[in-house]
């Protein structure tokens, strides 16, 4: 997913962040987890966030915030927060998505070709093997992948136990079992 993507707990910790997360916010999943946005901006606008954070987890509605000139530039256009349930866990989350993050808190790749140097193409694996775990068992998402004959190509652990079956029964040779 291009935007930043956050989940967090229902004390507000960070448990998991997507890559383009990491790069808006200069951090990684590993330094991220266990904090909060106390720790990412000033404490006014900490607070203003947590409450909203709050209402989320409270009602369960879903709540977009547009922030003011300061929030837009530093962290993005607007952030979408919704609550869900873990499948794994049976715990709530927040999931905050970060619509049109700023370019300039991207981090860029610290080796990056000479202008005048040919980069050759790289044989590529089916699935990047850390992408690949990520999806798999360390996010609390399902996910599924489809062709465009609507079968599945793929589905992760989350999304199976959702629906109540493995990942071996919802692959492209049995895919109208969801229907």
């Amino acid at each position: 997913m291009a935007d930043p993507v956050i989940v967090q707990d229902e004390q507000h910790k960070i448990v998991f962040l997507n890559q383009a997360a990491c790069r808006a916010l200069g951090t990684t999943v590993a330094k991220a987890a266990g904090t909060t946005v106390y720790d990412y901006m000033p404490e006014r606008y900490a607070d203003r966030v947590w409450k909203r954070e709050q209402i989320v987890l409270d009602s369960g509605r879903t709540i977009m915030h547009v922030g003011d000139e300061f929030l837009k530039t530093k962290y993005g256009e607007s952030v979408t927060t919704l609550s869900f349930l873990d499948p794994g866990t049976h715990q709530k989350r927040l999931l905050s998505i970060i619509k049109n993050p700023p370019l300039t808190t991207q981090v860029l790749p610290k080796v990056a070709p000479k202008s005048d140097e040919r980069v050759t193409a790289r044989p590529r694996p089916g699935y990047p093997s850390e992408m690949h775990e990520i999806l798999e068992g360390g996010i609390p998402l399902g996910i599924f992948l489809k062709n465009i004959d609507n079968r599945y190509l793929w589905v992760n652990s989350t999304f199976a136990r959702m629906t109540g079956f493995e990942p071996k029964d919802l692959n492209r040779d049995q895919p109208e079992k969801l229907l």
